[in-house]
């Protein structure tokens, strides 16, 4: 594999942000409310799924919410808390401005230093997992605090090198999503190999070795 160096997260972003509790700012679901509010339980297969249970809000909170969250294109949604949900992602690249998201969600923007799509499926990795799973809170509702995410060290390699493996691990994150639901057996297959294939993708020598 191509040549890399360890930086922490924090090196790599130009900000990170969070959206809005409703406690204290504003209600849920009433009436004339038709936006969504995202929260983690709406982040799975790296996207954005919005159901019949997902939270309404009026346009004013959706601009209210924005004022903290700062959500634009290219952002990276991260999940901080919830059950079975710390770690959930999904990339917004073009945003409309008609949803936005909860406090649980950090909102973090990248600089010229890596690709957006290398970070969150590193951010999936096993090297990743290990660095930051043992510091999730153990409470009654399971959080990860934003230092611990910032101190997470990465491989980065050359942004070229960066772009070839997103395109491969896409290529296998498409294919695998794309197995029809009468296939199970396949479809466990194909997400041991996917995973087998992106932590290989993204395990490196270091510069010099």
């Amino acid at each position: 594999m191509y040549g890399f160096v360890d930086v922490p997260v924090a090196k790599v972003i130009d900000s990170l942000c969070t959206g809005l509790n409703p406690r204290q700012n504003f209600k849920l679901n009433v009436l004339g409310a038709k936006c969504n509010y995202v929260t983690g339980k709406e982040i799975y297969d790296n996207s954005i799924n919005i159901t019949e249970r997902t939270d309404k809000i009026t346009d004013e909170v959706v601009k209210l919410i924005n004022k903290r969250s700062k959500l634009s294109d290219n952002t990276l949604l991260f999940a901080s808390t919830g059950c079975s949900t710390v770690g959930r992602m999904a990339i917004v690249d073009k945003y409309d401005g008609t949803w936005n998201v909860s406090e649980t969600m950090y909102c973090i923007k990248v600089n010229q230093m890596i690709n957006l799509r290398y970070l969150m499926y590193y951010l999936y990795s096993q090297s990743a997992i290990d660095q930051y799973e043992p510091l999730i809170s153990k409470g009654t509702v399971p959080h990860l605090r934003v230092d611990d995410l910032l101190n997470i060290m990465i491989q980065l390699p050359s942004l070229e090198e960066q772009s070839r493996i997103v395109s491969i691990i896409d290529k296998f994150d498409k294919y695998c999503n794309d197995i029809t639901e009468g296939l199970p057996a396949e479809i466990k297959y194909r997400q041991q190999q996917y995973e087998y294939y992106r932590d290989k993708l993204l395990t490196f020598r270091r510069l010099g070795e």
